[in-house]
């Protein structure tokens, strides 16, 4: 290799070790970026806000102490004293003073008394023995008529039991054969359970049908809906329900055809609900809910504490909602107050009329333009201004929706509606669904 071949191999060497530096020095600062850029970020997040929905940490030294009684306004709820009847009385006599010795007959009493559980009691096992006699007539054998869940393994009580757990209580599967096998030393599987609530749905569904015919003679009904959840695909629970009767549906639908196919495209009563569109169509008296507007109204007012306008659409909300809550006491009492009812609606188109510069005051401002004619119903028809009693009523659902896989199957899901149905209106007619349930399947 000659001289020249040398100096341009070194050279070619040169070139390429001055480029690996320049990529080591470019990289090397990328990496100080990124070191400066990350420390930031953790500054930020150790300096980010809590979410709305945290409570802070109480200080220390500081406990917040709750105040002993019933809320202002609020009715005292005392202890209820126990009965006079008793199963069991003992009696306690003191017979030595841990300082002098033995004492005389007691000269003073007092009465104390405990209520307890009794101790579980093992199954109670029947044997069916079922005669047969022969029909000259007919020329057969003719049994005895009896239940037939008298064929299955697991008496009426026990499905009934087994249903207010699951769809009240709202207990999975998994806890009731735990409970069961704790409390009666009885093992089921969860597989089994499911086939007793599913025959206790099926003794029901001739009575849950005529339950959803009477909800169009009733004179108002709450109605609220929430998500649910039948075989991994998502659908909807309806729920429609007074102070007499509940009925809850499972549909794949949110649509408007989910109310007409339950109340029909009239209903005699007042239909009260939120502002969901699904409700419009049906032709009757309808009331929106004023929770939902004034709940609205006050996350806003925690989002912009310094805004006047937010402020002041808020308060006067507030007047109106008064005003319409007075005149409905007035209403009850047999005064005419038709008049102070036009009024205020004058009242409420003006205040509507008024432009504000919030984005959501203005959307606040079309849904009440909108259903401007469906915010006092409430006045004259005697029925509540917000729809929180349908909230109620759907809330047991949502919780038992976060502790299970709601249905899997179209079985189930119409199982699930009618017990829900039938154990709800049982608690409002003050009926004992267990009892209730067991007579049924008994004499069905």
């Amino acid at each position: 290799m000659g001289i020249e071949e040398k100096s341009t191999r070194d050279e070619v060497l040169k070139e390429k070790l001055r480029e690996s530096e320049k990529k080591i020095q470019d990289l090397e600062k990328e990496v100080d970026q990124l070191k400066k850029e990350n420390e930031q970020l953790k500054h930020e997040l150790l300096a980010k806000k809590k979410p709305h929905w945290a409570k802070p940490n109480l200080s220390k030294g500081r406990k917040k102490k709750k105040k002993i009684g019933a809320k202002k306004g609020h009715e005292a709820h005392v202890r209820k004293p126990v009965g006079n009847e008793c199963d069991e009385e003992v009696t306690w006599v003191p017979e030595i003073c841990t300082k002098h010795g033995d004492l005389p007959f007691p000269s003073k009493w007092h009465e104390h008394s405990q209520i307890d559980i009794p101790v579980f009691q093992p199954i109670v096992i029947t044997k069916h023995v079922v005669g047969w006699s022969w029909c000259a007539g007919c020329k057969a054998y003719v049994s005895a008529k009896h239940e037939k869940l008298s064929y299955t393994k697991y008496g009426p009580r026990l499905h009934a039991y087994v249903a207010f757990l699951k769809l009240d209580l709202g207990m999975t599967l998994g806890k009731i054969k735990r409970l069961l096998e704790e409390q009666y030393r009885l093992k089921i599987s969860t597989g089994v359970l499911s086939e007793m609530i599913g025959r206790c749905g099926d003794k029901f569904k001739s009575e849950y049908e005529t339950m959803k015919k009477n909800l169009k003679n009733t004179t108002h009904l709450h109605a609220d809906e929430t998500g649910w959840r039948n075989g991994g695909n998502n659908e909807w629970l309806w729920s429609f329900s007074n102070e007499q009767v509940s009925v809850f549906s499972i549909h794949p639908s949110r649509a408007q055809k989910v109310v007409e196919e339950v109340l029909g495209k009239t209903y005699r009563g007042v239909l009260i609900s939120d502002f969901y569109c699904g409700y419009n169509r049906i032709i009757c008296e309808k009331q929106k809910c004023w929770t939902h507007l004034l709940r609205e109204l006050h996350v806003l007012k925690e989002k912009h504490p310094k805004n006047r306008e937010v402020w002041y659409f808020s308060e006067r909300l507030k007047r109106f909602f008064k005003r319409a809550c007075d005149l409905k006491e007035e209403s009850s009492k047999g005064r005419e107050v038709d008049r102070q009812i036009s009024r205020l609606e004058t009242d409420t188109i003006k205040f509507l009329a008024k432009r504000f510069e919030n984005k959501r005051l203005k959307t606040l401002v079309k849904r009440m333009t909108k259903y401007y004619f469906e915010l006092y119903t409430f006045i004259k028809a005697n029925v509540e201004p917000t729809n929180n009693p349908a909230e109620r009523e759907i809330r047991p659902a949502v919780l038992m929706r976060k502790t299970s896989y709601c249905n899997r199957s179209e079985w189930g899901k119409t199982n699930q509606a009618i017990l829900m149905s039938i154990i709800a209106t049982s608690k409002k007619q003050g009926r004992n669904f267990i009892n209730y349930a067991a007579e049924k399947l008994v004499t069905t």
